[in-house]
C-alpha cells in the first residue's frame, strides 16, 4: 500500500479486474467488504497491493445507506433506509440508547440505490 491516507476506496481486484471491492483504511490497517458491504478480509499495509489495484477514494457526501440490525450474523431488520450517513449514523446512536436495540449489532450498511 503506498501510504493511502484514512478513507473509504474502491479498488479493483488484480485476478478479476471486473470485480471491485470497497476497502476502508483506518490508521495503516485496511478492512475489504465486498460493494453491498459484506466483510471479506483484513489486510496489512504490505498485502493490500498483491490483490487490489486502482484505488479510488469514495465520496460519502451524495451517497445513500441503511441501519441494519444484526443479531447472530443475520439481519433481522433495516430501520433506516436511503438516508445520509449523517443521518444514519445519528439514528443508530440513538437506537442504541433503546431497550429494543441493546441485544445485537446496529449497522450502516451501503444502500443499493446510491
Amino acid at each position: 500500500m503506498n501510504k493511502l491516507p484514512n478513507g473509504t476506496y474502491i479498488a479493483n481486484v488484480k485476478m478479476y479486474p471486473e470485480t471491485k471491492r470497497r476497502v476502508i483504511i483506518f490508521n495503516g490497517k485496511a478492512s475489504i467488504y465486498t460493494l453491498q458491504g459484506v466483510f471479506v478480509a483484513n489486510a496489512g499495509p504490505d498485502e493490500l497491493n498483491d490483490f487490489l489495484n486502482n484505488f479510488t477514494k469514495t465520496n460519502r457526501a451524495n451517497t445513500l445507506f441503511n441501519v441494519g440490525w444484526m443479531i447472530g450474523g443475520q439481519i433481522k431488520e433495516i430501520v433506516v433506509q436511503n438516508a445520509s450517513y449523517a443521518v444514519c449514523k445519528h439514528k443508530q446512536n440513538f437506537l442504541k440508547r433503546t431497550i429494543a436495540y441493546r441485544e445485537g449489532l446496529l449497522m450502516i450498511i451501503p444502500s443499493n440505490l446510491s
